[in-house]
């Protein structure tokens, strides 16, 4: 009796085994099933979507692989595209701070940091030459375009603050997607806080004077838990998507500013200087000074009531990816 269960006890054990041994597999065989990936990009700077689409970057990674990467456009703001992440419409994203600090603080956590980049003096607040704003101080009751949600609106708020005023002592224009360049040249705003590429153009013929420009920020490369988590392989070939991408970009900037010029309709030349700009981190995880520059926009984010949520910054990161990638 002892003998047939203890054969018993064995014969499920052993089935258990194998059947947690079948699971198992079973899970690691779902994985990496993706055939396609959503990669946001921004209309005015398509960096990722021109360069890859003239170098045949993604066509050489996902060589006989079958999957294909579809560049997808017109999602609006940083907060906006994030919703389309979160939503499932979209794989990867390469944004600036704000917004994923942002989303991040405001229950909108199905995301991770999986790479980024630095950049030195990407943003810049303008006035109108003839308006006779000639500090940020000076902006108090005029209008104030920026693209709402974004790095931008940061740059503006942190600024203004710097002078002693708040959002409340201007009149804010919520203008993205270059809209604002029109509005601008309409004079239907005084002033705007935008990238330093898209208002090169002003500042170089004379019709606008700068009144600020910004130190080092983050341009973060995120994508959906959904999706990296389960095409972990998948994912560490798009963050050697953008290895390539940026490696190209740093190496050769006049070339790849034609590049991206042809698609944008920007100046080659603010776009050189864009790229000139860039110190490229794609090969590396987070540094301190980096988790410290996140720690501060949460900050400052928290103190304006902009998000409802503290959280810990290294929470938003997963470079498992990038280790794959780099191996």
């Amino acid at each position: 009796m002892k003998k047939r269960l203890l054969l018993t006890t064995l014969l499920v054990t052993a089935a258990l085994g194998i059947a947690a041994c079948g699971k198992t597999q079973g899970g690691e065989d779902n994985l990496n099933k993706a055939t396609v990936i959503n990669i946001a990009y921004s209309e005015t700077n398509p960096i990722g979507k021109a360069i890859d689409e003239a170098k045949g970057f993604s066509e050489e990674i996902f060589k006989d692989t079958g999957i294909k990467v579809n560049w997808t456009s017109g999602l609006g703001t940083g907060s906006e595209t994030i919703a389309s992440l979160v939503g499932g419409s979209v794989d990867i994203a390469n944004l600036g701070e704000f917004p994923v600090i942002t989303s991040y603080g405001n229950d909108k956590q199905e995301f991770k940091i999986i790479a980024y980049n630095r950049s030195v003096g990407g943003g810049r607040i303008i006035a109108s030459a003839d308006s006779g704003i000639k500090t940020v101080a000076d902006l108090k009751g005029k209008k104030v375009g920026t693209a709402v949600g974004t790095g931008s609106q940061l740059y503006l708020l942190q600024e203004l603050e710097a002078a002693g005023l708040t959002v409340d002592d201007i009149e804010l224009v919520n203008l993205g997607n270059g809209a604002w360049a029109a509005a601008f040249e309409a004079g239907e705003i005084d002033a705007e806080s935008s990238s330093t590429t898209s208002t090169d153009k002003f500042v170089n013929n004379g019709s606008a004077v700068e009144l600020a420009k910004s130190g080092a920020e983050l341009n973060l490369i995120i994508g959906s838990n959904e999706f990296i988590t389960k095409n972990p392989d998948i994912a560490a070939k798009v963050v050697s998507l953008y290895q390539k991408i940026f490696a190209y970009v740093t190496e050769n900037p006049a070339e790849a500013a034609e590049i991206v010029a042809a698609q944008s309709g920007q100046d080659p030349a603010a776009i050189t200087a864009q790229f000139q700009r860039l110190v490229n981190k794609t090969f590396q995880a987070f540094e301190q000074e980096d988790y410290d520059r996140l720690q501060a926009v949460k900050e400052f984010a928290l103190s304006l009531e902009l998000i409802a949520n503290d959280f810990d910054v290294k929470t938003v990161t997963d470079f498992t990816y990038l280790e794959k990638a780099n191996k």
